[in-house]
């Protein structure tokens, strides 16, 4: 478990048996700041000098939930995906593609942030929509 200072934000991470469970934003740290499994690998991330992460997760989703989460984290870094666009690679709605991100325990990790609305950014549950803008900014999708 680990924290890590964000321009204004902390990124929290929990690690159960060598694998990342959940991971979250709050205004203060959940978690010690000190140490941590896989923590260089999220502060070369918000850092910019990371694009690909190397962190087993292990999820705790319904099926569907999870293939569309394994669709998302094929959208490689720096790029957006539309809501629909996964929907047709899964035939399924848009609607419930954006459902099941909502779920998305490990955002960031699995970059549920890439997944754009075709008129804009969409929706962002992991915390706030600025979060979602910010996130795109530092990957220069937008």
């Amino acid at each position: 478990m680990f924290s890590v200072f964000w321009e204004d934000i902390y990124f929290n991470v929990l690690v159960e048996n060598g694998a990342v469970v959940r991971a979250f934003f709050s205004k203060k740290p959940a978690f010690s700041t000190e140490d941590g499994e896989f923590r260089e690998q999220i502060e070369e991330y918000f850092n910019g000098k990371r694009v690909e992460f190397n962190i087993p997760v292990r999820l705790k989703v319904s099926p569907f939930t999870e293939k569309v989460l394994a669709e998302v984290s094929k959208i490689p870094y720096g790029r957006t995906a539309a809501y629909s666009e996964i929907a047709k690679k899964l035939n399924t709605s848009p609607r419930a593609v954006g459902q099941a991100v909502k779920r998305n325990p490990v955002p960031v990790i699995i970059p549920c942030h890439r997944v754009v609305a075709k008129g804009g950014l969409g929706g962002y549950s992991a915390f706030d929509i600025k979060i979602k803008e910010r996130l795109l900014k530092l990957e220069k999708s937008i």
